[in-house]
């Protein structure tokens, strides 16, 4: 079982300056003022899945077993909205919530063993993923309860790169993607400063799309939704 680690302890590891890429000009950025920008490429549309702006505000709606982990015999994808990348290095970031309890008719939408953050992606079977995690029952993987979470697939083997306790509901702050040659960052911002979440995680994807996304875990999954405003790449 992997071991919890508390947000505060999280915080209390670095406050990065200078380090956490990102600081350079702005290769795209989305406010969700109004329709979506064309250039965005949407992962896996089907059934009912949503990606709307509302006040501002992106929110996709996932239903129950849109999930990506790999080596499901059966990978129904989960809705991401995916943009194009700059060459070389870059970052991405965006304020994300999972589960808004405040929203207008968003009390029975639920939140369990659902996921809302980053994507990295190139196919189902190499991706990284970013975000929080709202879980129960997963079989001993992880404990039930709120989190930050870093999950890897490369080659389709997924693994858990890593995962704090966040307190929550709702789950929500800004956080990042950082990509250095291939090394990839993760960083979570508290008030000014970035803080780095777990450990470097190396990766070669080739050519990828960077984005936001929705899961609902194949066991037990529900309809979930997930909010995201500030989408921000920069090279």
């Amino acid at each position: 079982m992997k071991k919890i680690v508390s947000f505060i302890s999280l915080i209390s590891i670095a406050t990065l300056t200078g380090c956490n890429g990102g600081g350079g000009s702005t290769f795209f950025s989305d406010h969700f003022s109004g329709s979506l920008d064309p250039n965005y490429h949407k992962f896996d549309e089907r059934n009912t899945d949503q990606y709307e702006t509302v006040s501002g505000r992106l929110r996709i709606t996932t239903h129950p077993g849109e999930d990506l982990w790999g080596g499901s015999p059966i990978k129904r994808g989960a809705p991401l909205l995916l943009h194009t990348t700059p060459s070389g290095d870059y970052s991405a970031e965006s304020f994300v919530e999972l589960f808004d309890p405040n929203t207008p008719g968003e009390s029975n939408v639920a939140r369990w063993n659902t996921q809302a953050g980053l994507f990295v992606f190139k196919d189902v079977k190499n991706w990284l993923f970013f975000g929080f995690t709202f879980h129960t029952n997963q079989g001993g993987t992880l404990p039930n309860g709120n989190g930050l979470i870093v999950t890897s697939t490369i080659g389709d083997v997924s693994k858990i790169e890593h995962y704090g306790a966040f307190s929550g509901p709702p789950l929500s702050r800004t956080i990042k993607i950082n990509k250095s040659g291939n090394s990839w960052r993760f960083y979570v911002k508290s008030g000014s400063s970035w803080n780095q979440v777990g450990s470097t995680v190396s990766a070669s994807f080739g050519t990828h799309e960077v984005g936001m996304g929705v899961k609902s875990f194949q066991s037990g999954g529900v309809t979930g939704r997930g909010y995201f405003d500030n989408f921000i790449i920069r090279n």
